[in-house]
Order: C-alpha cells, then sequence, then structure tokens
C-alpha cells in the first residue's frame, strides 16, 4: 500500500502535469498570431509533462524524469512568456517578458541533449563525460545569457530589445550557436555508442527503444524539411512529426519502468519484415503492371491491373512467411536456436560450482531466449548457506 506521502506525490504531479498539458492545448486551440504552423511542436511537447509525472511518481528523483520534467517546465513558460509579449504589447514588462523567452527555449534542448547524454542510468559514463556534461550546460547557460542581451531586434514581435545591452557581435554570436549543440548532440551519439558496446541485455534493449525513437524523430524532421508536396503533403508530414516527438518519452517511460521492455525486439524484427514485404510486393506489382501492357492489348490496362493486384495479394502470405522466417534467423538467432542455448548452458553447469554464477547464466539464458518483462529467482536459504560453505575453502 502507498503512504500518504507517496499518494500526495502522486496527486502533485498529476496536477502539475495536467496544468502544464492545459496550457499547451490552449496553444493549440487558439494559437498566438504568427503561430498558428507551431502546433505539431506544441502536441508533440505535450506528452513530456504526463511521462515526466509518470516517472517521478513511481521513482522519485530519478535522473531522466528530471530532464523530462525540465523540457515539460520550459515549454509551459515559453508559452507563458509567449502570451504575455504578444496579448500585451502595450505592457511596461512585455518586451521583457519577450527577451527573457529564450532562456527557457534554450533550456529545453539542453534538457533534449542531456537526456542523449544520460539515459538510461541518469550517471556519465567517466569521469571525462562528466567534463563534457558540466561544458554542456556551461554552454546552455551562456547561449541563454547571449539571448537575452542580443542588441538585435525581438524574434516575436520585431521591436528592440530592451535587454540587448551586449556589444554588436553579440548577435552574430547567437546566430551561430545551433553550431555548438549539434556538436554535444553527436558527442552524445558517441555516449551512446560507448554504452551499447559496454552493456548488458537489458541496457542494450533499454538503447533500443530510446534510439528507436530518436531515428524516428529524425526522419521526421526530414520529411517535414522537404520542399513542395502542397497543403495535404505538409499536414501528413506535421502529423507525423507530433507523433514522432510523443514517441520519445513514451519510449523512455518504457525503457525506465521495464514495462514489457523486450518487446522492441519483436518490434524491430516485424518493422523489417513487413518493410522488406511491402518493398518486394511493390517491385512485383510494377513488373507485372508493365509487362502485362506490354503482352495485353492497349484496351487491356484495366485487366493487366487486375491481375497484378490478384498475383500481389496471393503472393503475400508465403511471401511474409518466408521473410519473416529469414528476419528471425538473422536478427533473433537466440531464440531461433534455443536449444543450442540451453545445451551451452547444461553443459556449463556441469562444470560450475559456484551457486551465484550458476543463478546468473540461469537467469540470462531465460532473459535472452524467452524475453520475459521480469526474470527472478528464488533459492531456498539452505542453498545459499550450501553455497557460502562451497566457496569459503576455495576462497581460503
Amino acid at each position: 500500500m502507498a503512504s500518504v506521502s507517496e499518494r500526495a506525490r502522486g496527486w502533485a504531479l498529476a496536477g502539475w502535469a495536467a496544468a502544464l498539458d492545459l496550457l499547451l492545448a490552449l496553444n493549440v486551440l487558439w494559437p498566438l498570431s504568427g503561430q498558428e504552423a507551431n502546433w505539431p511542436w506544441v502536441m508533440g511537447l505535450m506528452a513530456f509533462p504526463v511521462t515526466a509525472a509518470l516517472l517521478l511518481a513511481r521513482r522519485p528523483g530519478n535522473a531522466i524524469g528530471r530532464l523530462l520534467g525540465v523540457v515539460a517546465m520550459s515549454a509551459g513558460a515559453i508559452f507563458v512568456l509567449s502570451w504575455f509579449a504578444l496579448t500585451r504589447t502595450d505592457a511596461r514588462l512585455s518586451a521583457w517578458a519577450e527577451a527573457v523567452e529564450s532562456i527557457p527555449a534554450v533550456l529545453q534542448f539542453g534538457g533534449i541533449l542531456a537526456l542523449l547524454h544520460l539515459f538510461p542510468t541518469g550517471r556519465p559514463i567517466s569521469r571525462a563525460h562528466r567534463w563534457v556534461l558540466l561544458a554542456l550546460w556551461t554552454y546552455v547557460a551562456c547561449f541563454a545569457a547571449l539571448g537575452v542581451v542580443n542588441p538585435g531586434p525581438l524574434a516575436l514581435t520585431g521591436r528592440a530589445n530592451p535587454l540587448g545591452v551586449g556589444p554588436a557581435w553579440v548577435e552574430d554570436v547567437y546566430s551561430r550557436g545551433v553550431a555548438g549543440i549539434v556538436v554535444f548532440a553527436l558527442l552524445g551519439f558517441v555516449v551512446v555508442a560507448r554504452r551499447w558496446w559496454t552493456a548488458d541485455l537489458v541496457e542494450r534493449a533499454q538503447l533500443k527503444w530510446f534510439l528507436g525513437a530518436a531515428t524516428w524523430i529524425i526522419l521526421a524532421i526530414a520529411v517535414a524539411a522537404s520542399p513542395g508536396g502542397g497543403p495535404l503533403a505538409e499536414f501528413v508530414g506535421s502529423v507525423i512529426g507530433m507523433l514522432a516527438f510523443w514517441s520519445l518519452p513514451v519510449a523512455v517511460t518504457i525503457a525506465v519502468t521495464r514495462h514489457r521492455l523486450f518487446d522492441i525486439d519483436r518490434l524491430i524484427r516485424r518493422t523489417v519484415s513487413y518493410s522488406v514485404v511491402v518493398g518486394l510486393l511493390g517491385v512485383v506489382y510494377v513488373t507485372l503492371v508493365v509487362g502485362l501492357h506490354v503482352v495485353l492489348p492497349v484496351d487491356g490496362s484495366d485487366l493487366a491491373v487486375a491481375g497484378s493486384t490478384l498475383a500481389v495479394a496471393a503472393l503475400f502470405r508465403p511471401l511474409r512467411g518466408g521473410v519473416q522466417r529469414i528476419v528471425e534467423r538473422r536478427f533473433d538467432r537466440a531464440s531461433y536456436e534455443m536449444t543450442t542455448v540451453l545445451d551451452a548452458f547444461t553443459a556449463g553447469v556441469h562444470r560450475q560450482v559456484d551457486i551465484d554464477t550458476i543463478g546468473h547464466d540461469l537467469t540470462h539464458v531465460v532473459a535472452e531466449t524467452l524475453h520475459p518483462s521480469t526474470v527472478a529467482l528464488w533459492l531456498p536459504a539452505h542453498a545459499a548457506r550450501d553455497g557460502a560453505k562451497k566457496r569459503g575453502p576455495a576462497a581460503s
């Protein structure tokens, strides 16, 4: 049973997340002047407060949950400051609010970059990495400060910055500050690669969730940045971008809580299988249509399309089965060759007397072959004592 303090913390986090999502929803329903096209970004950020509250309620003090909370709080602060700057233009502090908006805007990107560096453990990988993180937050602070004192015109309204007391070169440096964000992002992917190289089975599954969401975001940004396509293509690209930003906090939550963690392997295999099947069927369809157009008379175009469609429909089931078997054999060798894995474990058990080592090997085999949500090994007390006695003389 949860204690009173735990329930109170949970309700407080739920209220905090609801308040932030309400602010973001208002920005979508009644967008500010000139901000109508930002609805995919705003709706994508609505998942961050919910996931941050969920993680912090279940694991208080979790570093990943805190970073998600930083991103969520920054999004809410941006909306409040923008609303005040654009709706109260005659107010004395309106221009000040617009100038200060650069702080949460930069902090939002800093939280996402730090998430890339610290996921999934919430800790740096080495002492040198601690210095990289210190440099990251120092850069974020300096970049935000330069945005406040930038002598150039304000971004939302174009009016003079009342806090722009910096020299003229500040505007040029601030406009080129995105390059530093790219550098820290590349370093973050290097850190992820290092974690992958040294990770165990569970941490690799966590990284798969995170990298899958990050790849989805990169693809969505590439689609949104592609020119042309018309209004429908732009709307579809915006929806894809919104879903991509939802995928990151959802993937992080699954990875940190380890709820259905190993389902990512099945998801990857199915994605690869169906992508290959769709590609092959598309090639077959186009080939048949073109070939039948050559063979059939001029007025046989409908027959060519119908025949190609029937052929593709007939090929779908056997082609899917064959591709899935190949993908399973290539990407999930442990499960595909379960007998081999179990035989290797059985052979090793006969030569092992340390009960802790045997328990570790057993849980590893179960996790590797069956991919359960959780693995636990229970041993009677006398077995643990016997194992300790066996290790005692060997150690001496």
